[in-house]
């Protein structure tokens, strides 16, 4: 059986470190060190290690990295044995409205490392449905208060046992209205996704649109692994968001 800490850390090595570097090439390409892109992140101390590595990679400080944790019993341990800024403690989806009212004033972000998977996650019902609509709430926070550049995000998740339904993620995206815009297409995908593939490729051709929506240019990349006896997978798909 792999552990998570070694799944993490392949991810880090080959998905989330690598694009967080080409992001800084591209969107500070004068600071060849210490950078210090501003990170948004939902962690918890025993994660904490991913966010050193991006720290001694001279891409950001502690200075400018934001957590947010789903208990205040995670907030203490984090301040106490891992001094960061905590900007939020619950469990973001469930008030995803709110919660981001409470970070608008620290908007915009460098770098966006949004881990449902370190929130205590509940296989329930509508789960992805949520998370889904919490990365387009964030994405155009982003892209209003950016008018040029962009930012790195990834989004993070166990994908579960339950369908993802394509149709649900359309009706909360519609919802949010932009000009010229005409919603989401999801023509070609199914409607109930129920298979780990079909899962993704609803969610990847969901955030890619997300982009499209919100005036944005994106090659997402994406990396999944299995990680107990009975094939519970962690996935998570990131990329450089370039305003257009």
């Amino acid at each position: 059986m792999i552990s998570m800490a070694a799944i993490r850390n392949e991810f880090l090595e080959e998905l989330w470190l690598p694009l967080i570097i080409e992001g800084g090439i591209q969107f500070y390409p004068a600071l060849r060190k210490n950078k210090k892109m501003k990170t948004l992140v939902f962690t918890d101390e025993s994660l904490y290690q991913e966010i050193i590595t991006i720290i001694n990679a001279r891409i950001t400080n502690e200075d400018n990295v934001f957590a947010w944790t789903d208990t205040l019993f995670k907030t203490s341990r984090l301040q106490t044995y891992r001094p960061v800024k905590v900007v939020g403690s619950s469990r973001f989806e469930d008030s995803a409205q709110e919660n981001i009212i409470t970070l608008s004033s620290n908007f915009p972000f460098d770098i966006l490392s949004i881990d449902f998977s370190c929130q205590n996650v509940q296989d329930e019902p509508q789960r992805l449905e949520k998370e889904l609509d919490c990365i387009e709430q964030i994405i155009k926070v982003q892209r209003e208060k950016i008018s040029i550049g962009g930012f790195v995000l990834f989004y993070t998740t166990f994908l579960g046992s339950h369908p993802l339904s394509s149709n649900e993620i359309k009706q909360s995206s519609d919802s949010i209205r932009i000009e010229n815009w005409n919603g989401l297409s999801t023509n070609i995908l199914p409607n109930n996704a129920i298979s780990d593939d079909d899962k993704m490729k609803v969610i990847e051709c969901t955030i890619f649109q997300f982009a499209q929506k919100h005036r944005l240019t994106v090659n997402l990349k994406k990396r999944v692994s299995n990680f107990n006896p009975n094939n519970k997978k962690l996935y998570s798909i990131g990329g450089i968001f370039k305003v257009v």
